[in-house]
């Protein structure tokens, strides 16, 4: 091969190069572009809150009463059967919360339930949401 036809690969390997730097060059720009996670704001200790009852069998007049930590403006009841499913769901001010007349009229014997309750701030944006607490209503006098 003569000087033009090593001439021409050499070229072409510079040019390769030149477009391995070039795209890697863009690469690390763009990745210093990104913003850096934000680091979880640790809450205070004692900061959370718990479901306390209703939990197991329960029956009766049954209210939803909590305790907590954080100083919240609304908390949120949500109520739900299964693995997932909120079936129904209310906002108060404080503990206890009497059992909604509307929750009471979908409820039925012996079906488990679960509920949380949520913290949330002045702007309704959830603070800190309880472990699910399990109960089943079961008939009175049992």
């Amino acid at each position: 091969m003569g000087g033009t036809g090593r001439r021409k690969q050499w070229r072409l390997a510079l040019s390769l190069a030149a477009a391995v730097v070039l795209v890697a060059a863009a690469a690390v720009l763009w990745l210093m572009r990104q913003p850096a996670e934000t680091p979880a704001v640790p809450r205070p200790r004692g900061a959370d809150v718990q479901a306390l009852s209703p939990a197991g069998d329960v029956s009766g007049d049954v209210e939803f009463t909590w305790s907590t930590g954080v100083a919240a403006a609304r908390f949120r009841i949500d109520i739900g059967s299964g693995k997932v499913t909120t079936i129904y769901s209310t906002e108060t001010d404080r503990s206890p919360l009497p059992m909604p007349a509307a929750f009471r009229q979908l409820a039925k014997f012996g079906e488990e339930y679960w509920w949380t309750v949520t913290a949330l701030d002045s702007a309704r944006t959830p603070i800190v949401t309880s472990a699910r607490q399990p109960f089943t209503l079961v008939p009175p006098g049992r």
